[in-house]
């Protein structure tokens, strides 16, 4: 099943109790609120039974089914088919994935048949083969962007999708039939299997371990544990909010044995629950979502249960659901979630959510060209958990769900593909412990053609320090929209007029207070357009500097959070410049989670301990300092991941487990390229227009006009040299131009230069061109159109920050990228 495409970071752990009543509410206790669920009048799709249910960023709602594949949106239902757009009539299971593609599986209808899956983007279809049995019920994403497909039947397995079709993991057993994939909160993909109980594998130390009884199918030579499973069919896998593992079988006792749930604390208690000793309705568990404020919602094969905090309640046929088995959940809101039933999809909504005086402050929207930033002062409550965008387009009569926010610090919402020029209200509405909201504020703004968002400034949270001990401020949580910015930090008001900065880093200034006393600065962010942000208390951030005498809570200063060595490596733990009072204190490291139950510490010095590392995976470390007076330290934690020695097979200075490797394994295959002398590649560095040229050139196949002896370019007039022919084709054949009269050929090449030679190159610039959210990428800027033609035909997908950074030079990484894709794309075609 998909898994958490609506992930709910909960603050703290609500004692809540599920209540059914006999008119088809659900009466959900928090403390003292009450939240009452109904069952909709809204289903859709009465007709068919539904496997699968995933929502897009616009709301779409995707429904797999036994008739094909449905979108529902604004009460509408479109419906997509076999021998059109589908490679058969069910869809058993839909993924989206960060890239907003739709991915979909068949389960065993194309057995025999040379493609699997099917993957949908902007109205274009693709489909993919690679996976031996072509029977595929489960998809998951790794935190790198990865897509993996789960096999099923004897050539099962795990495969992982290289942009052409899947892959099998040869080091990953072949035998393991995966019914589900789920990738947890520390980047585990977890994996359910018919007969061989749960396994686990890391992608980045590439450790695999099996949770399974004795007698397991498969077993694996390394990394088996023995565990108590009711059995060791399993049928789908979640997380709760806890980060504790969930587990659900696939047989109930009168066709196998016991099956029900499993539960796993990451450590060593695993836990059952079975009609016996719980409230489970059915032992048969088809999905697991966690509950946006707290608890667990599990779809059986007869109804919906919900746990949380050891309280179970049921929701059944009785209390008005359709008969039947719950396929799947999907969790749209606090308040509205869905149901995949044999009937259709059925909705329970939060009729009355209660009303609370919690709202945000300073709710300013700020407009781009189909966008819009909104922004405001967060609600400073412990009661706060997140919050809830809603839009509207009809002056406020009526509103819809846009979005919604996990953490209370959110402070900033990017909303895109709007309409420019139409009049949006958008309103904003603190979410609060037990499903309640606030009423919500609301500002208006009408999207503009040609303009960039402000700027956003955050200076970071309010610190306490020490006079002399050197102090860092951050604002690396700001945001801008354009490819660059610049920082200006300004003291405002303090014991002193200015501070001298270590200035070598803009983003986090140091400085070293001299004379005690409450510090205010200020971060004023100007783009790239000239915009400057916003001012207010965001912007801003308070640093208490004291005596060391007067310090009365110890403070954490490590130097490393998050700490990357190779098996057999030290790794030290460095927290020596943390801040106490008194001449000693004792720091306590506790080991929280990993794959060994303890290390062995060198703590000849407590303060900077250390250990060898001889087991592959992730260790997290937590260390509070006491000081001599009994004063204790805020925790904090320090995050090991430990992998494989690494391996360099191709080139000297390419990891075999960078992403880009493959595609330097593809043109050196190809004799595209055989990289340097001392049998290196540099893959991290930029690279020449005339190199970029040459690789084009290659890749697609264009020959060389040997008598063009004539140069339009002043910089490149040696006919001896070996790049003349280059140049003088590509501008004979229009790919590139004559600009200042010079070509420049030694020159690092930018990305947007690198896409439009080759575009050009492939005379691929006609065609659909993506409709682009680059927030540095404006409507009328030249490389606009090679950008959206590139990203239409999946070349590129820009940065995180919504930014795609034309002006930037490319690296070899990325020009080997572009280039064996676009191969790819010509070879299919």
């Amino acid at each position: 099943m998909k898994r958490s495409l609506f992930v709910y970071l909960a603050s703290a752990l609500l004692t809540v109790l599920l209540l059914a009543n006999g008119t088809g509410n659900i009466w959900r206790a928090a403390g003292a609120a009450l939240r009452d669920y109904q069952i909709s009048s809204l289903k859709v799709a009465e007709e068919q039974l539904i496997y699968s249910l995933v929502a897009d960023q616009q709301g779409t709602i995707w429904l797999g089914n036994s008739q094909g594949l449905s979108r529902y949106q604004d009460g509408e239902l479109e419906r997509f088919a076999n021998g059109k757009e589908l490679l058969a009539e069910r869809v058993y299971d839909l993924f989206l994935d960060s890239q907003e593609r739709l991915w979909l599986a068949y389960g065993p209808q194309l057995t025999g048949q040379s493609l699997a899956v099917s993957m949908y983007q902007n109205g274009d279809w693709r489909h993919f083969g690679g996976i031996e049995s072509n029977t595929v019920f489960s998809f998951t994403e790794d935190q790198q962007g990865n897509i993996y497909a789960g096999g099923f039947f004897e050539q099962g397995g795990l495969f992982i999708f290289t942009g052409n079709q899947f892959q099998r993991l040869a080091d990953f057993p072949q035998q393991i039939a995966i019914n589900d994939l789920y990738t947890d909160k520390r980047g585990t993909i977890w994996m359910a299997s018919t007969d061989s109980g749960i396994f686990s594998y890391n992608p980045v130390s590439k450790e695999q371990r099996q949770y399974a009884t004795r007698l397991a199918r498969i077993q694996l030579k390394q990394g088996f544990e023995e565990v108590p499973l009711p059995n060791n069919d399993i049928r789908s896998i979640g997380q709760g909010q806890d980060g504790k593992m969930w587990f659900g079988g696939e047989f109930e006792q009168s066709e196998r044995q016991t099956a029900g749930l499993v539960s796993f604390d990451g450590a060593n208690t695993w836990k059952s629950y079975n009609r016996n000793n719980s409230g489970l309705l059915d032992e048969r568990i088809f999905a697991i979502l966690p509950d946006p404020e707290a608890g667990v919602w599990f779809a059986t094969a007869s109804g919906v249960n919900y746990y949380s905090d050891g309280n179970w309640q049921a929701f059944k046929a009785s209390d008005g659901l359709p008969a039947g088995a719950i396929n799947d959940l999907l969790i749209l809101s606090p308040y509205k979630i869905w149901l995949a039933t044999e009937q259709g999809a059925w909705q329970l909504t939060n009729q009355n959510p209660q009303v609370v005086p919690l709202e945000v402050n300073d709710l300013r929207a700020s407009v781009g060209d189909g966008a819009v930033v909104l922004s405001w002062l967060p609600v400073i409550n412990p009661e706060a958990v997140g919050y809830v965008v809603l839009q509207s387009l009809d002056q406020g009569k009526n509103f819809t769900e846009r979005t919604f926010l996990n953490d209370p610090d959110d402070y900033f919402v990017n909303l895109s593909n709007l309409t420019n020029d139409a009049i949006y209200i958008f309103k904003v509405l603190t979410r609060v412990k037990g499903g309640r909201l606030s009423q919500g504020v609301a500002v208006t703004a009408i999207p503009q053609e040609k303009t960039i968002a402000l700027p956003l400034a955050h200076a970071g949270k309010d610190q306490v320090t020490v006079v002399g001990v050197e102090t860092m401020l951050a604002g690396n949580q700001s945001q801008y929209f354009t490819n660059s910015a610049s920082y200006r930090w300004t003291l405002e008001d303090g014991p002193v007029r200015a501070v001298q900065f270590d200035s070598t880093d803009i983003v986090h200034p140091r400085f070293i207070p001299q004379v005690p006393g409450r510090y205010v600065f200020s971060l004023l962010i100007t783009d790239a357009k000239g915009q400057k942000s916003i001012q207010n208390e965001l912007s801003r951030v308070v640093v208490q500097v004291k005596l060391a005498s007067e310090l009365k809570q110890p403070i954490v200063r490590l130097k490393e959070k998050e700490i990357k060595v190779e098996k057999g490596q030290k790794v030290v733990m460095d927290a020596s410049e943390s801040i106490f009072s008194t001449t000693t204190a004792s720091f306590q490291w506790k080991l929280l989670a990993g794959p060994i139950p303890k290390v062995a510490w060198d703590l000849i010095d407590v303060a900077k301990p250390s250990f060898i590392t001889h087991v592959v995976g992730v260790y997290l470390f937590e260390l509070m300092i006491t000081d001599a007076a009994g004063h204790q330290s805020e925790p904090a934690e320090v995050t090991v991941l430990v992998s494989e020695p690494e391996t360099y097979t191709l080139f000297k200075d390419l990891p075999d487990s960078h992403w880009s490797r493959d595609y330097f394994s593809t043109l050196k295959g190809q004799k595209i390229i055989t990289g340097y002398e001392d049998d290196t590649v540099k893959p991290f560095q930029s690279i020449s227009r005339v190199e970029f040229l040459k690789l084009a050139f290659a890749a697609i196949g264009l020959k060389l006009d040997e008598n063009n002896k004539e140069s339009i370019y002043r910089d490149v007039t040696d006919q001896n040299i070996w790049y003349f022919p280059y140049v003088m084709t590509a501008a004979k054949a229009g790919i590139i131009g004559s600009g200042d009269g010079k070509f420049h050929p030694d020159q690092s090449i930018t990305r947007a230069e690198a896409l439009k030679i080759l575009l050009l190159a492939a005379n691929l610039t006609e065609g659909n061109r993506a409709k682009l959210d680059f927030a540095d990428v404006a409507a009328d800027a030249w490389y606009q159109p090679y950008i959206g033609r590139a990203v239409n035909l999946a070349l590129i997908k820009g940065f995180e920050d919504n930014t795609f950074k034309p002006n930037q030079t490319i690296t070899r990484s990325e020009a080997a990228k572009i280039i064996v894709l676009l191969g790819q794309k010509l070879s299919a075609n």
